[in-house]
């Protein structure tokens, strides 16, 4: 069975769930959200953010917002939203939604990690490396963090400390020195260092 028929699959659990529940529907609505973004989000991982179809995305959204609607203070929704609004490309609401997160969970490093990647994604280098250090402090093995500010690091004309974060980022996980982004950047550092 496929990504998106086992994502149907369970999209119309969800939704059985939410009809039969009447109690419980509240932890019902964000457990299946959740659930079902956490699907989606490990397909993303797999795929290219473009090749799914504009339906998955709304009903990605749909789940995320039916999970707001029963908790707006549901920081992992918020989370996943924000996440979400990154890879579409709207920065500015995954900024608004990841600082909910970050200001109601201080300790959550993934959502300073996005937060980071949409300033980056914004030319906002300064905020952006501001966030990945926070990342940082509260995960000192982050990866993308660590590549994250390897990047900033070096538009500041800081080669050997991007270097740095750079080989460090690829010793925490192997497959960065597989991404030949990584392999061109770390060649261009050490020509430039």
């Amino acid at each position: 069975m496929g990504f998106f028929d086992r994502f149907k699959k369970t999209a119309n659990q969800w939704f059985q769930e939410a009809q039969n529940t009447v109690l419980g529907a509240r932890d019902s609505l964000m457990k299946a959200a959740m659930r079902d973004v956490e699907r989606v989000r490990q397909g993303l991982e797999q795929r290219e953010h473009a090749a799914l179809s504009a339906n998955i995305r709304e009903r990605v959204s749909y789940c995320i917002e039916r999970a707001l609607q029963a908790d707006p203070a549901f920081s992992p929704a918020w989370f996943f939203k924000g996440e979400h609004l990154v890879a579409e490309g709207k920065l500015d609401e995954a900024i608004l939604c990841l600082d909910k997160v970050t200001k109601t969970n201080p300790g959550f490093a993934d959502a300073f990690y996005y937060k980071g990647e949409a300033l980056y994604k914004k030319e906002a280098y300064d905020k952006a490396l501001i966030a990945y250090e926070r990342a940082l402090e509260i995960n000192p093995n982050d990866a993308g963090a660590l590549m994250g500010k390897s990047y900033i690091l070096n538009k500041q004309g800081k080669a050997e400390e991007a270097a740095a974060c750079s080989d460090k980022a690829k010793q925490l996980d192997p497959s960065f020195a597989k991404n030949i982004r990584v392999v061109l950047f770390d060649r261009w550092l050490r020509i430039k260092a």
